[in-house]
């Protein structure tokens, strides 16, 4: 059963995975497209809350891998080096919340860490890394010029979403 701790949480999600440069099919409920599905998220956190710790101002990196022939999937989440001990805990524990219905249920869930997390935006691509790695993230446009979207929503997790193609650096 899931867990019923109230939660909310306003702010801007970016991903890359390995599906590049089409659309990730976890998104969709379908299998990967490759056969395994490698990748990214982050996620920064305008405002928001889980149970009673406030979490506005955190941003969060999540780096998963999705059924590799014989391992396990697993996640691993990066928490910005600015939150408190509380806030961290209430972070990954609220990633766990709003990836629910996209996660696997046999994940192996790794211990989260805090780190320094870096992030630079430009109107045609976001770039964000940590000392591990790094992510490149440039906006698709289609025929016609203007960028890819999606006007329905995938979930309550992702009202706007914008397609990306991306590139990634480091280990």
């Amino acid at each position: 059963m899931q867990n019923q701790i109230p939660w909310a949480v306003k702010g801007d999600y970016t991903a890359s995975c390995s599906c590049k440069p089409a659309c990730c099919s976890c998104n969709f409920g379908f299998e990967p497209i490759l056969g395994n599905c490698d990748g990214s998220g982050l996620l920064e956190i305008k405002e928001g809350y889980y149970g009673d710790v406030r979490v506005d101002g955190i941003s969060l990196v999540m780096v998963h891998e999705k059924g590799k022939l014989g391992k396990l999937p697993s996640i691993k989440h990066y928490i910005s080096e600015k939150a408190t001990d509380q806030q961290h805990n209430a972070a990954t524990q609220l990633m766990e919340s709003v990836f629910a219905v996209a996660l696997p249920k046999d994940l192996e869930i790794l211990p989260s860490e805090k780190v320094p997390i870096w992030v630079e935006r430009s109107n045609a691509t976001i770039k964000f890394s940590i000392p591990a790695f790094g992510v490149e993230i440039e906006i698709m446009k289609g025929q016609d010029g203007r960028s890819i979207g999606i006007e329905e929503p995938l979930g309550p997790w992702a009202m706007e979403y914008q397609q990306y193609k991306s590139y990634l650096f480091g280990d």
